[in-house]
């Protein structure tokens, strides 16, 4: 072990002989520097070895070689030999050698080293740890995108990159991400092409010298790319739609766009995405901000018509819920332009009628609902909000807020709302909504000043029918509204029950013991919760540590 740090410390001895010459460092300072390689080299060849070990070693270097580039340039010095920096680039390439040789599957180790070749502009190193990381992690996308675009844009030479994903492909012919690169770096390719013609003053048409055919500058390459991935990956629309956007990042596209847009269509007529897709496609195309107002209105009424068709062949919830979110989002769009008033109340009106024959055709979902009612509150509808209200909160008896929002409406009479909560008691099947209709029920009852008889009552089936944590919200609940309506003493009457129940719940007995200390005079009850909280904590804490 010895002789093995001694030889790699006497490698380093030109580079430290040179810095000390040209003032980089003194004798004090290449001494020090010595002696934390030779620390350093010794955990290297510690077993087992650690990868925290050479990245330590591999950030001294780093630090150092930052160190000497500022002083040489702080110090106006210039190296002719550049021994000195040959020597510490090439000791970071043996470390990093080293230490994938140990760790072979530590993935940020490898992108790490590819990191320092790019820095050093070592690409011809890079070609090679490119070529030794993808035979060990062939399943990893990224880096196969990595190589490609290195040899692409460094190298210059996209036959090697369409070999690298063509490879990647079929080694991952599942991974949506390669299949995307594969087609980017065609349209990529392509481009290039075309650019460089028209810098050289050439018509790829006018010689049969020119290798570039029709069909190529035509993006057929890219369009034959989409046809396979499409294929190896079938029946996924959203990844058929992930190459329009793609498409769209560069110019000349237009064909190819049609021809993905008539595939789609035709591979997936029955699909809301699909529909959703095709009415947003004109949003998508052009720049909205450089049309007249009488633009954006044609537009916006050829996309109601697109969606108007769309729920005629296809009317299922998903697809009434695509076209109100597109109304949706253009009216908030229109609340930010003040001088589109008139079309703001159109859009309105529009997303209200979707909503009505939503409902009408019984194809909205729970959100729908809500949004339609709150819609209706605020345009001042109460009554309509109402009975939409009360016709959700029938198809959806867990969604809370349809309850509250019946509950607080000022056209109701008590009795009706009586019914109201008693049959979301009997319909609601969800234990935590369940436990929220109660303390509604409850607070209302409160507030509307009924009988002390009929609310004790009505608290008594709610503990009652409740079990676990909802037991404990209505229980807790119930002990705060005796203090205040009736008094300590019905609070203490209570007190049995607290302790009698197994497990002892925490928080009500908390609850008691905090009324206690507010009293005068302390019940002895309080005493007793006291121990019972205690016990239940000591009981806990026994079960933990037998654990």
């Amino acid at each position: 072990m010895a002789e093995h740090v001694q030889k790699s410390l006497e490698s380093t001895l030109p580079e430290l002989e040179e810095l000390e010459k040209s003032g980089i460092y003194s004798k004090e300072e290449i001494r020090v520097i010595v002696k934390k390689r030779r620390r350093l080299e010794y955990r290297l060849l510690r077993r087992p070895a650690r990868v925290a070990d050479y990245l330590r070693a591999i950030q001294y270097e780093v630090n150092l070689d930052l160190l000497r580039r500022h002083r040489m340039k702080s110090h106006g010095v210039s190296s002719k030999s550049r021994d000195a920096e040959r020597g510490i680039t090439a000791r970071l390439h043996v470390l990093f050698q080293r230490a994938l040789k140990k760790f072979k599957g530590n993935i940020r180790l490898w992108l790490q080293y590819i990191e320092f070749c790019k820095r050093v502009h070592h690409h011809h190193t890079l070609g090679k740890l490119y070529g030794k990381v993808l035979a060990l992690h062939p399943r990893n996308s990224g880096l196969w995108v990595m190589a490609a675009k290195h040899q692409l844009e460094e190298e210059k030479n996209p036959l090697a990159a369409r070999s690298l994903l063509q490879r990647a492909i079929r080694i991952n012919d599942q991974c949506k991400e390669l299949w995307l690169e594969y087609f980017k770096m065609e349209l990529l390719h392509v481009d290039q092409m075309v650019k460089r013609q028209t810098v050289l003053g050439l018509d790829t048409t006018a010689s049969d010298e020119i290798t570039i055919s029709d069909d190529f500058i035509a993006n057929k390459t890219a369009m034959a790319v989409y046809k396979a991935a499409t294929s190896a990956i079938a029946g996924d629309i959203q990844f058929d739609l992930t190459f329009l956007p793609v498409s769209r990042m560069f110019v000349n596209t237009e064909e190819l766009q049609k021809q993905i847009w008539a595939r789609i269509q035709g591979d997936f007529p029955d699909e809301p995405i699909m529909w959703d897709a095709v009415a947003r496609r004109p949003w998508n195309e052009v720049d909205v901000s450089l049309l007249t107002e009488d633009q954006v209105m044609q537009l916006e009424n050829a996309t109601h018509m697109l969606y108007t068709e769309a729920i005629s062949k296809l009317p299922s919830a998903d697809m009434y819920e695509k076209m109100i979110g597109w109304c949706l989002e253009r009216l908030q769009q229109l609340g930010e332009v003040t001088q589109s008033a008139s079309r703001r109340s159109l859009m309105l009106q529009r997303l209200l009628d979707v909503l009505q024959l939503a409902v009408d055709n019984k194809c909205i979902t729970m959100s729908s609902y809500k949004l339609y009612v709150t819609l209706l509150l605020d345009i001042g509808k109460t009554s309509q909000a109402l009975h939409v209200a009360e016709a959700a909160s029938w198809q959806h008896p867990d969604c809370m807020e349809l309850w509250q929002i019946r509950m607080s409406s000022p056209m109701a009479t008590s009795e009706e709302k009586v019914k109201w909560m008693e049959s979301a008691i009997e319909k609601v099947s969800n234990e935590l909504v369940q436990v929220e209709v109660w303390l509604l029920y409850l607070q209302w009852s409160i507030s509307n000043q009924r009988g002390l008889t009929d609310i004790r009552k009505l608290f008594e089936r709610a503990v009652s029918s409740m079990t676990g944590h909802a037991r404990v919200k209505v229980l807790v609940t119930y002990i705060d509204w005796l203090l205040v309506a009736v008094g300590i003493g019905e609070v203490r009457q209570q007190y049995p029950r607290i302790i009698s129940d197994r497990p002892v719940a925490l928080d009500v007995c908390y609850k008691c013991v905090d009324i206690e200390e507010t009293q005068v005079c302390p019940s002895v009850c309080w005493f007793v919760c006291t121990r019972s909280v205690t016990y239940s904590v000591v009981s806990a804490l026994y079960v933990i540590r037998k654990l």
